[in-house]
């Protein structure tokens, strides 16, 4: 019995050796596609305060091209009794490191053949459904972390592309870091509260203190970050950034998307049709089919020339006026995408901020620039009844659908 126990712990340690080795070999591809910008292996870290260096470790801690941090556990089995040292070392490198404030996930990683560990299975149900409390953000198998890299690869390429075009789009980058640093300096509530000037910092926290009916005189901190944790799936919310007000009675967190452009559309949102169905509650429907054909076509005159006798423009717009709502608050908000969202607090969209480099600024919560578009956007046939212009993503049609949202300021 003891030798086939001993021989069980020795393929554990391999399969655990296994995954590192993927691992390792999966970031040097990423870093060398411009996903990540670096990783480390076998990091000790620091508590804050302390000249100890050797306080937490993280097996792998991966830098992304924004400069945050996604911080990786890795074990060749998951059990009770160990599982409180990974806690510990995760808990303290989000809380008491130089990496706190920065970090967009957090990685527990398990072999495949933990899907048949009920113990493992039990945890992380338990901490999806909010009984058990866990610091890592994403519990995962190696099969399930490679989906996640998939949508996480997706979303940073859409960033990667951005960086690389006009000085107008790398502007755009560092709009929303702008207002956080600006938010984050310790004189800007002295400054707000005794100055009368026309900054969109002011403009932004005046908008707030109005939404939330807070008076000048009642702030006593605030904090603004750009740090958005990642969605249960690995890719990015909607949201940019969020700040924090604390007054003597209460805090709150608003989050905001922003757009920095002239043009009068821009790209807003890129899923497969699949993913379109899911979060519109119309898998195995004739909507769905409708969707998968103008994935396939990728635009409104090509949908038409390709429609056979069974399908009809009149009956796609209908479907898709009965899932209206739905798809703006998805597209806008990121609301709806239930099993997708792990922080509702800094994942779903509240305001939007608009402003162009001519300086002419709307700043309004999101619910009221939805009511601004059903109201504003005239209906177009070649926009299936919608506010958002239909198309497909640069070399991906036929995989992917884009919208894009009309910019109204």
């Amino acid at each position: 019995m003891a030798d086939l126990q001993s021989q069980a712990n020795k393929e554990k340690s391999k399969s655990g050796f296994i995954n590192k080795e993927k691992l390792r070999l999966l970031l040097q591809d990423l870093k060398k596609d411009n996903i990540i910008n670096e990783f480390y292996e076998k990091l000790n870290v620091q508590k804050s305060g302390f000249e100890y260096k050797n306080h937490f470790l993280a097996d792998f801690l991966v830098v992304t091209i924004d400069k945050k941090y996604i911080i990786i556990k890795t074990t060749s089995s998951y059990r009770q009794d160990r599982i409180k040292q990974h806690f510990f070392d995760i808990e303290g490198i989000y809380r008491y490191s130089k990496y706190s404030g920065k970090i967009v996930a957090s990685i527990f990683l398990v072999p495949e053949s933990e899907n048949e560990n009920t113990s493992f299975l039990t945890y992380r149900k338990e901490v999806r459904e909010k009984k058990r409390y866990s610091p890592f953000s994403h519990s995962l198998t190696f099969n399930e972390f490679i989906s996640f890299i998939e949508d996480y690869k997706n979303s940073e390429n859409e960033e990667y592309k951005k960086t690389q075009g006009s000085l107008f789009a790398k502007r755009g980058q560092g709009f929303e870091k702008s207002i956080v640093k600006s938010f984050n300096d310790k004189n800007f509530i002295n400054n707000y509260k005794n100055s009368n000037l026309d900054k969109l910092e002011f403009k932004v926290l005046d908008f707030l203190l109005s939404k939330n009916n807070i008076f000048k005189k009642d702030i006593i901190g605030i904090y603004a970050s750009d740090t958005i944790p990642l969605l249960n799936s690995g890719g990015k919310s909607k949201t940019d950034f969020f700040i924090t007000i604390k007054t003597f009675s209460e805090r709150i967190i608003e989050t905001f998307s922003a757009k920095f452009t002239n043009q009068e559309y821009v790209s807003c949102h890129e899923y497969d049709y699949k993913r379109f169905s899911k979060i519109l509650n119309c898998e195995g429907t004739k909507l769905e089919e409708y969707l998968s054909l103008f994935q396939k076509y990728g635009g409104y005159k090509e949908l038409l020339k390709n429609f056979s006798d069974q399908y009809d423009l009149n009956e796609f717009i209908e479907l898709l006026k009965n899932k209206k709502n739905l798809l703006n608050e998805w597209v806008l908000k990121g609301k709806n995408d239930n099993k997708n969202i792990l922080d509702v607090e800094k994942q779903i969209v509240e305001n939007i901020i608009i402003t162009t480099d001519k300086g002419s600024t709307l700043i309004k919560p999101i619910d009221e620039y939805i009511n601004l578009l059903n109201d504003k956007i005239p209906f177009k046939k070649s926009n299936f009844g919608t506010v958002f212009n239909w198309t497909y993503p640069s070399k991906r049609k036929g995989k992917k659908i884009q919208l894009k949202l009309p910019i109204l300021i």
